[in-house]
């Protein structure tokens, strides 16, 4: 319930193109794959933990910020310019991304990114925003409609969303309305363990 109420909270600060689950990707192959990356900016030690007063959501258009108090929301979309993406993420989370790098072997061809200790990665190319991946736990961020890292199968099937689940490379892999993610089985206690959108870096 608390995940829910977070992921309602959040999405107030930023501004969309998806892309088949085909081409897309967790977070999780980041670390290992990137082969130019940069520390944090000079100043993400003085940067606070997070953000009290807004949160971050995941979409299938993007991603969305919520002001607490309020629970007005705005859509970070795909499309949006890295720079100005990048002042709303980290406005948002109240803190600088914990890596920036390069990934040159996405099936894309090669992707940006910016990536969180909690699991979240922003993806880039030609400037604009392009996706997400989220694995671990992710901050707590979730959909609008509570939809996870650790949502249960029978959770997601009794959501609002129509869910679409087969067997891939991959695992279990489903779609709901333009979130992508991975199941670790097939029953219905089987839970979330990676979620992304739009265009990300898989490999199959």
């Amino acid at each position: 319930m608390r995940r829910l109420m977070v992921g309602i909270a959040v999405m107030a600060l930023g501004a969309c193109s998806n892309e088949s689950a085909e081409q897309a990707a967790p977070a999780a192959s980041v670390e290992a794959d990137a082969v130019e990356t940069t520390p944090p900016v000079e100043n993400a030690e003085a940067a606070p933990a997070g953000n009290p007063d807004a949160a971050l959501a995941l979409d299938g258009e993007g991603l969305r910020a919520v002001i607490l108090a309020s629970g007005s929301t705005r859509l970070i979309e795909f499309g949006q310019a890295e720079a100005e993406v990048m002042r709303q993420l980290e406005t948002v989370r109240g803190r600088a991304a914990d890596e920036r790098g390069t990934n040159p072997e996405c099936g894309a061809g090669a992707l940006q990114f910016a990536s969180w200790d909690d699991g979240l990665t922003a993806w880039f190319q030609d400037g604009a925003f392009v996706g997400w991946a989220l694995n671990g736990e992710g901050g707590g961020a979730s959909t609008m409609g509570g939809l996870g890292v650790g949502t249960t199968r029978a959770e997601l099937d009794g959501g609002p969303t129509v869910v679409e689940v087969e067997e891939t490379s991959l695992g279990q892999e489903f779609e709901a309305g333009g979130v992508f993610g991975i199941l670790n089985g097939t029953g219905e206690t089987a839970r979330v363990t990676n979620l992304w959108g739009g265009t990300s870096c898989n490999f199959r």
